[in-house]
């Protein structure tokens, strides 16, 4: 009777050798005979015979190689940041580092940057209301000058900047007109043969998205022309992903060492890297916006030519037909449209400071202050977007714990079951 409990705590103890000190091991042996020989007393008294008492009390306090995993695991040190631990975390903080850069990237790219297209759309339109005389002698040649030999402009924002409008009232009724006929317009000015090379905006438009044939409606290319790229607003789709990148790495890591400072330095380096991608993505910026501003001005000189062009020569409206029909806005005569042109010159006046103000409030926030607002709009686009990356990373370091845990104890289970001693 009594060799059952000796040979159940011989297997019991086996894991614990060359890990747990000879007087430990006898201290546990004891400890653990006096609980098995109470409870085998106490089942003869309920009224199992003493061959039946000892195994029913073996068996009530669980199998050996199991409970003495149990117990090892009590006298086992954590791991520690060996060669081979510290390469599998080296890689798991790679791939996170790569795959949030890499989002940081791919939302810059879906979402910014935004772009003003208000002078383009501007100088388009002041181009049709002078009429044909932009393809004749001079002046085409000016303004094929100014415009084609580089690329259609496309003067993007400083990330999260909102541009403002007019404040006397005459220009923000002249802002509406031509940001809700612009594309009316220009299906109008493109029948009837108008050259996209001296053009701003409608160069870039037209070759990506051809005009439809003549008998489709105006409704249906305004549909065409919605699908024209604008600036997209920030959406929160980007917090799932970030927080699941976040749960995944805290997982690895906790799956990996078993505690909650790795877990911690995992996340950190994580975040601290999303900094540093936002930090060299509005670096970048910074750097466009000598670009931006160049075109800008090759935006306002085409403006000054037209200018210049329409006051020294009075006749000339009067020779040149507008390529769209300007009744609907309110002009009707020669004095009426050179206004309308002085209107415009403001107007675009009036967009050219304010992108000028955009830029200026961006480079005046620094470089740190850029890499904040580059990372509230790529990562961090709503408020509770903390919380779930928060939340994400408990829940992926406390599921990695645990799956490292149980692993660990699993793992010894089959060697000491299946007698591979480890």
């Amino acid at each position: 009777m009594y060799n059952l409990i000796e040979d159940y705590l011989d297997r019991l103890l086996l894991p614990m050798v060359h890990r747990v000190p000879y007087h430990e091991r006898q201290h546990i042996r004891q400890e653990i005979r006096d609980h098995l020989m109470e409870r085998t007393q106490e089942l003869q008294a309920q009224g199992a015979s003493a061959d039946e008492a000892v195994p029913l009390a073996i068996k009530q306090f669980g199998q050996a190689e199991w409970v003495g995993t149990l117990l090892l695991e009590k006298y086992s040190p954590l791991p520690v940041l060996n060669w081979w631990r510290a390469l599998l975390l080296a890689v798991v903080v790679m791939v996170t580092v790569i795959t949030l850069a890499y989002l940081v990237a791919l939302t810059h790219t879906r979402m910014y940057p935004q772009q003003d297209d208000r002078q383009q759309k501007v100088v388009d339109v002041m181009l049709w209301t002078v009429g044909k005389a932009i393809t004749q002698g001079d002046i085409y040649q000016q303004l094929w000058g100014a415009l084609n030999p580089s690329p259609a402009p496309v003067l993007s924002l400083p990330p999260g900047s909102a541009p403002r409008l007019p404040a006397d009232t005459s220009l923000r009724s002249v802002h509406t007109t031509v940001q809700a006929e612009y594309l009316t317009w220009l299906l109008k000015a493109a029948r009837a043969g108008i050259p996209l090379e001296v053009h701003a905006y409608a160069r870039r438009v037209i070759p990506e998205y051809p005009l439809p044939p003549p008998d489709v409606t105006l409704s249906r290319f305004n549909t065409l022309g919605d699908s024209v790229p604008r600036p997209t607003p920030s959406t929160p789709g980007s917090v799932p992903l970030t927080a699941g990148i976040f749960l995944l790495s805290a997982f690895a890591a906790g799956a990996l060492m078993r505690q909650w400072r790795w877990v911690l330095v995992v996340a950190l380096v994580a975040l601290f890297s999303v900094a540093i991608s936002s930090g060299i993505t509005a670096k970048d910026i910074s750097r466009r916006s000598v670009l931006n501003m160049a075109l800008s001005r090759q935006l306002g000189d085409t403006i000054a030519t037209l200018q210049n062009r329409v006051q020294s020569d009075p006749s000339l409206l009067k020779s040149s037909r507008p390529y769209i029909d300007l009744r609907q806005t309110g002009v009707s005569d020669d004095a009426s449209r050179r206004q309308r042109i002085e209107q415009l010159v403001q107007l675009f006046r009036f967009y050219q400071r304010d992108y000028e103000r955009m830029w200026r409030e961006w480079q005046q926030t620094g470089f740190v202050g850029q890499s904040w607002r580059m990372l509230w709009l790529t990562v961090v686009p709503t408020w509770w977007a903390l919380p779930c990356i928060a939340l994400a990373t408990v829940a992926g370091g406390w599921l990695g714990i645990l799956f490292g845990v149980w692993g660990w104890r699993v793992r010894r289970y089959l060697a000491l079951r299946f007698y591979r001693y480890v």
